[in-house]
């Protein structure tokens, strides 16, 4: 005998139409019949269905949209064909675990049912290539101008970095101190003209992490032009 299918091609949800017909020469068997089956969706979380791990990314103020690869058996599926993928908790770096950052694949066509992972979003080092840091001379009573840039993005003081420590190239005597119990960089004005280091650390809730030192001047007041 031999086995026919009706509208089987592209395989999919539906109703399928098989025909059994005996062969001419066949001696046990004679004439056909006809059966019909139905193809149903197949769950994301089916056994024979894999997800890859999200690699995740670091921090830069935008979202962090991880792909993955979702496989049946050794066939990759399609992204927007068999599956589609939305992102929540996916800009900033979080240490709350109710929020940590995570993507949900939901099935399409002919696969149903969710599959959802977490990945991390890292803070980005403020030492980093593309991270720069520049710190202009000030006359004496005045406050340090030190700022702090992710590539054309200037970060927010107390917010993104903070300032922990200056301290006069001459003698080191530190000028200023960073109060962690307030949390707080408040900049005091520099009263005597010198060399000065500065040094920044990253906030990790910000998305940074962290340190490094800048060198600023202050300048007498009697040798401003």
């Amino acid at each position: 005998y031999t086995v026919y299918y009706e509208k089987n091609k592209n395989i999919k949800v539906g109703t399928v139409t098989m025909y059994v017909i005996a062969k001419n020469d066949s001696t046990k068997i004679k004439g056909s019949f006809k059966q019909t089956f139905k193809i149903v969706t197949r769950p994301l979380t089916d056994r024979h269905i894999t997800v890859s791990t999200p690699a995740g990314g670091t921090y830069s103020g935008s979202k962090v949209t991880p792909n993955v690869i979702v496989k049946l058996d050794n066939k990759v599926l399609q992204k927007g064909k068999d599956y589609s993928i939305t992102y929540k908790n996916n800009v900033n770096v979080s240490t709350n675990t109710d929020k940590k950052p995570s993507l949900r694949i939901s099935g399409k066509g002919n696969y149903i049912g969710f599959v959802e992972k977490t990945f991390e979003i890292s803070p980005r080092n403020i030492g980093d290539h593309g991270m720069k840091v520049t710190a202009l001379a000030v006359a004496e009573n005045k406050t340090p101008k030190i700022k702090l840039k992710n590539g054309s993005k200037t970060l927010t003081l107390n917010r993104n970095y903070v300032i922990t420590k200056i301290s006069r190239n001459a003698d080191q005597t530190v000028v200023y101190e960073y109060d962690r119990n307030t949390q707080k960089t408040k900049l005091p004005k520099i009263k005597d003209a010198g060399t000065y280091t500065a040094t920044l650390e990253g906030v990790e809730k910000g998305g940074y992490t962290g340190n490094r030192e800048v060198i600023f001047h202050v300048i007498d007041k009697n040798h401003l032009i």
